[in-house]
């Protein structure tokens, strides 16, 4: 089913802020019950690597949707391991498409984990990372290929071409379910 994608009214809005700006009274206030700290003391065993006010959300949250909490990762967590080593072909196909070629190097300058020489047409991806951050890295290369094709972009400093880059990076990349999803319709 489609959202719906009316933009809200102020009035709207505002609601939704103050819904936001109780969710962490409501996880305080389960919290002081039993059960609430009976839900809570696991979370942050578990999770002990976040703040308290996180885990007592997390632990809200998981309370509300009836599931038990083992794991939470941010949208770069994914990175690690070779879930998405099939991606590799597709996105290499996409730079050829470019007029890229894509080198896996075994060293680049710096701590550099890739690389896009526009004058050359080359990108360069450190072939001693993991897969999935190959695969990241590649995509940010590509990106930074297509800013280079656009000449409106091509005055743009390079900070800002970073924020353009990153942010294009950030929809397909901050949910390993939805690039997989991705992956499996091309």
């Amino acid at each position: 089913m489609a959202r719906n994608r009316r933009s809200l009214t102020e009035t709207g809005r505002d609601e939704r802020r103050q819904a936001q700006r109780r969710q962490p009274e409501d996880a305080l206030a389960a919290l002081l019950s039993s059960g609430g700290w009976k839900r809570w003391l696991p979370t942050r065993a578990t999770l002990h690597a976040y703040s308290a006010k996180n885990t007592l959300l997390i632990a809200h949250q998981a309370a509300i949707r009836g599931i038990a909490v083992s794991h939470v990762a941010g949208f770069r967590a994914w990175i690690e391991g070779d879930s998405h080593v099939g991606l590799i072909p597709r996105l290499e196909a996409l730079a050829r498409g470019l007029g890229y070629r894509v080198v896996w190097s075994p060293d680049l300058p710096g701590s550099a984990k890739g690389l896009c020489r526009r004058k050359a047409r080359q990108i360069e991806v450190l072939n001693t990372i993991a897969p999935n951050h190959g695969v990241s890295v590649l995509i940010h290369e590509i990106c930074h290929a297509l800013v280079g094709q656009r000449d409106e972009l091509r005055s743009v400093d390079y900070a800002l071409e970073e924020i353009v880059v990153e942010s294009a990076l950030f929809c397909p990349g901050r949910r390993r379910s939805r690039l997989g999803r991705w992956a499996q319709r091309r």
